[in-house]
């Protein structure tokens, strides 16, 4: 309060009353500019976060309700249509009964015609409801297995000869790096072919999983697996997939079924 009226009698004794006054009119005009500056931003960035929270919120309301709406316009629609196309096919009740029964009807509708109550009702017949007999298929033959596609024989002479040159060029590799060890038997597969190495003394399994990418390499595949070992033998095995893959015929598996067909209901054929 002092320095208020300090400053007031201050101003007035220099600039008057009137220069007082449009002296302090001008500082809170300034004032006020550099306020506004800043509070201008801050009010404006307020809005725009709740305008944006406003539009995150409802946005997605409208569209879901939009969504709902159109479906169930589209059900709406359809249902009109069914309705529309069942009233537009729907047929006449005809009557069957004998000529008796056509001029009772006959009798009915003029009587209706003239305004008078119909003097009968026609009674129908009605037909028992029969008993549900299942079809029998005793005497169904099923399809002979003459229409299914003849397994590739020829496959397994050609996959022989690939095979035994795989197996001489994987104990090439071996011998190599110093590994001794031997093919004793491959296992050919439709898809992969699994060579069982006989490992001498002294060879670790290790020795042979440190060479897969070299193996894979020589035999020309991918990638080759080492199974050791293998179940109920001394020997390891290197699976390697065959650069050619069998076709496997449905109709070979179920040759192979052979008599054990019969007991069953709906066999399943994997192959």
């Amino acid at each position: 309060g002092l320095l208020g009226v300090g400053t007031a009698q201050f101003l007035r004794g220099h600039f008057a009353l009137l220069g007082t006054f449009i002296l302090i009119a001008a500082m809170w005009i300034v004032g006020v500019a550099l306020l506004a500056d800043s509070l201008l931003v801050v009010v404006l960035g307020w809005l725009w976060f709740v305008v944006g929270r406003i539009v995150g919120v409802a946005a997605p309301a409208w569209l879901a309700a939009k969504r709902r709406s159109e479906v169930l316009g589209e059900i709406w629609r359809k249902l009109s249509v069914r309705q529309r196309r069942l009233r537009q096919s729907s047929k006449p009740l005809v009557f069957g009964g004998d000529v008796k029964a056509w001029r009772g009807i006959e009798s009915i509708a003029s009587a209706t015609k003239a305004g008078e109550s119909p003097p009968v009702l026609l009674s129908q017949e009605s037909t028992a409801a029969k008993p549900y007999v299942p079809a029998s298929y005793d005497d169904y033959a099923l399809p002979p297995l003459e229409l299914l596609a003849e397994p590739e024989y020829s496959f397994t002479a050609v996959q022989g000869r690939v095979v035994k040159a795989k197996a001489a060029a994987l104990e090439k590799l071996l011998a190599e790096f110093s590994v001794n060890a031997q093919v004793v038997t491959a296992d050919t597969g439709p898809v992969v072919t699994m060579f069982e190495l006989e490992l001498a003394a002294g060879v670790k399994v290790s020795q042979i999983a440190a060479l897969a990418n070299d193996m894979a390499r020589a035999l020309g595949a991918g990638a080759v697996r080492v199974v050791a070992p293998m179940p109920g033998k001394h020997t390891i095995g290197i699976e390697v997939p065959n650069s050619e893959k069998e076709k496997v015929r449905i109709k070979d598996i179920m040759n192979l079924a052979g008599d054990r067909l019969a007991g069953m209901q709906i066999p399943l054929f994997l192959g």
